[in-house]
């Protein structure tokens, strides 16, 4: 499946992290290995077509949450300052 949003290395590691997940929990959850998750977030590899359709459907993120999420953590980030 093609998306027309494109997950982010930054958005990745929000979600990893807003779901309370070590990078070894993520990574068995997606079905991919916990070093492949610290490589993707430290964006040292790329995400490919693959990878990103086992996140997406390992946890259920579609173009419309994906840009809800993004948008809701970009103003609580504006809000906190970070």
């Amino acid at each position: 499946m093609q998306y027309k949003i494109e997950l982010i290395p930054k958005s990745l590691q929000k979600i990893r992290q807003y779901q309370g997940l070590s990078r070894a929990d993520f990574a068995a959850k997606v079905g991919i290995s916990a070093i492949l998750v610290y490589m993707l977030e430290a964006e040292r590899v790329n995400i490919t077509e693959n990878t990103e359709k086992k996140i997406r459907e390992s946890l259920g993120i579609d173009d419309e949450s994906l840009t809800r999420f993004e948008a809701l953590t970009d103003a609580i980030e504006e809000i906190v300052g970070n």
